[in-house]
């Protein structure tokens, strides 16, 4: 999946906003579970999840198109 949204895109940053707007877009907000994780594999097939799945996808395909960097945060 990341290898086709980012299909033609060298620049990282492109491919960053491709693939976040995917998760965010196609991934709505919705379940009954409070406080756990559906997992990504299941969130991508049921096309739903809490706003950290959404988060747990863009990260997993993030990682899969090579965007390893993304996630650093700076806590100074």
């Amino acid at each position: 999946m990341a290898a086709e949204l980012c299909a033609g895109l060298e620049d990282p940053a492109q491919r960053f906003a491709a693939i976040q707007a995917h998760a965010y877009s196609a991934i709505r907000f919705a379940g009954d579970q409070k406080g756990s994780r559906y997992g990504v594999d299941v969130v991508l097939g049921q096309g739903y999840g809490h706003c950290w799945d959404k988060s747990d996808v863009a990260i997993a395909l993030c990682r899969a198109a090579g965007l390893k960097e993304v996630f650093r945060a700076d806590l100074s």
